[in-house]
This record gives structure tokens, C-alpha cells and sequence, in this order.
């Protein structure tokens, strides 16, 4: 469907095909199967590393280290959750996408009349928005130690920089000055664009989906049923009053994700940077 292109196409960057549809049937390469296990393996041995290099930190009473690869951690496993979750839930997600399919407008005419390309254009804009300012965020971080080192070492020789990855990791040899290193700055902007992909085409997913829920309501009253069965009447009183009542993304069971809890949830995030902050300085 036209309104997932772009979940689909951070899904294939990483390997995934999340659903299939009547109109573009399963397809199965091995380029997709390489390149999706290169991706999880690749995202596993990083993870794995930066476990190893929490523990190390924890114990030699580096706090701050500690908390910050706790942060990519996080990262990781959250990216990691969403691609395995739409893997594993593959065919719910394609027999949904096919219901969707048969109810969406079919044709020029059908599409000029519920004005889809009004609706397109601005789920196109508000997802190619969210998906640019999310690949920068992540991009910057990944690329700022080696432009760090390129730019004010070697290119413009105004102070020593050093060579440094963007995450923390424990690594049994030493990787600095040496071709090691270029293979690891790889991977780990790899599994940055893993990790990121998954959480980006997963959202952007979800919103496209959960949109469809839009106007039901009115829909369903300006529909010809006067004159239907009095059973039908009644039955339609009950989905035009649900689709009413304010719908939330949840944080599993914890809490609804509103403009309040993310508020609050950034309050609290700055409290605890500060506090943070506070320790390493004393």
C-alpha cells in the first residue's frame, strides 16, 4: 500500500519484508536472507561487546561509562525487538494489509473521490520528516568520531583527536592504529543503521496502520441506513460510538504515550542528567 512505501523500504534495508499483499506476492532472495542475518549477527557481536565492556566499567567503578553503554544497549535492544516482532508476526501483519487492501479504493476514480492523494501527501510528508530528522540524529553520532579525527588531525592539523569509535565496546586486542580499526568503525555504524532501521520502519509502520482508524465514525453515518434491518441500525450505533473514544500508543502496559508522559518522561531524563552530571564533576 501506498501509505507504507517507506516503512518498506527501511524494512528491505535491513533485510525484511513485513508483508505480503495479493498485488505484490512473497518474494524470497537469497540477497534478503544474507543481508538480514548480516545485520542481526552483526548487531549481536556489538551488543554483546558493549555487555562485556558494562560489566568491565561497572566494576572498575566508572559509573558514567557504565550508565552511557547502558543507554546503547537499550538502543540495540529496542531496534532489535521491532524487527524481530514484525519477523515473527509476519502473516497477522499481511492478512491485516490485505483486509486494508480490499476496503482501499481501487482505481483512479475511486481514488480522486475519497481524495487519497490529499491523505497521501501529508502522511508522505509527516514520514519522510520524522525519517530524515531520525537518520541525521543517528548519522551525526555515528560519523562524528572519524569526521572528528579526519577533519581536525589530519586534514586541518589543528589539535590531536585520536582514533575513536562511536560506542563503547570491551575489545581483547587494541584496535588503535591499526587496520582493525576501520573495520570496526564499519561495523558499529552498521548496526547504528540496524538498530535505527528497525525502530524507524517499525513507527513508521505503526502510524501508517493505526491512521486507517481515522473517520469511521462519519463514514459509517453517512452511509444509506435508513432503510436498513433494525438489527443492523442498532449494531451501528455501537461502531459508530467506538471509534470515538481517544485512541493511544501504549508503552506496553505501563503507560499511554501522550504529549503529558512525554513531558514528564523528559523531565524526569534531565533530573537524572543533571544529577549525573553533578556526581562526575565532584
Amino acid at each position: 500500500m501506498k501509505f507504507m512505501k517507506y516503512a518498506v523500504f527501511f524494512y528491505t534495508s535491513v533485510g525484511i519484508e513485513p508483508y505480503t499483499i495479493d498485488s505484490r506476492p512473497k518474494k524470497v532472495s537469497l540477497w534478503s536472507n544474507l543481508l538480514f542475518w548480516a545485520n542481526v549477527i552483526n548487531l549481536s557481536v556489538i551488543v554483546f561487546g558493549e555487555i562485556l565492556y558494562l560489566g568491565v566499567a561497572y566494576s572498575d567503578g566508572k559509573f558514567i561509562d557504565a550508565v552511557t553503554v547502558l543507554s546503547y544497549i537499550g538502543f540495540v535492544i529496542v531496534g532489535m525487538s521491532k524487527m524481530f516482532f514484525i519477523w515473527w508476526k509476519k502473516t497477522d501483519l499481511s492478512n491485516l494489509v490485505k483486509e486494508l487492501e480490499h476496503i482501499y479504493p481501487n482505481g483512479k476514480a475511486e481514488e480522486e473521490v475519497y481524495r487519497l492523494d490529499s491523505y497521501l501527501r501529508s502522511c508522505s510528508r509527516i514520514s519522510i520528516t520524522y525519517a530524515i530528522l531520525y537518520s541525521a540524529l543517528i548519522w551525526t553520532f555515528n560519523l562524528f568520531s572519524i569526521m572528528q579525527f579526519l577533519v581536525n588531525e589530519k586534514w586541518l592539523k589543528i589539535r590531536v583527536v585520536g582514533q575513536t569509535l562511536p560506542y563503547l565496546m570491551y575489545f581483547p586486542w587494541n584496535w588503535h592504529e591499526n587496520w582493525t580499526y576501520y573495520v570496526l568503525l564499519f561495523c558499529q555504524n552498521f548496526a547504528g543503521h540496524t538498530s535505527a532501521s528497525g525502530q524507524i520502519s517499525t513507527d513508521l509502520l505503526l502510524c501508517a496502520v493505526a491512521t486507517q482508524s481515522s473517520s469511521l465514525s462519519i463514514s459509517a453515518y453517512k452511509q444509506n441506513w435508513q432503510n436498513d434491518d433494525i438489527r443492523y441500525r442498532r449494531a451501528l450505533v455501537f461502531f459508530i460510538a467506538r471509534p470515538q473514544r481517544t485512541t493511544y500508543l501504549k508503552a506496553t502496559i505501563f503507560m499511554n504515550i501522550t504529549r503529558a508522559t512525554m513531558t514528564e518522561l523528559l523531565q524526569v531524563s534531565y533530573k537524572f542528567f543533571a544529577l549525573l552530571r553533578t556526581m562526575y564533576i565532584k
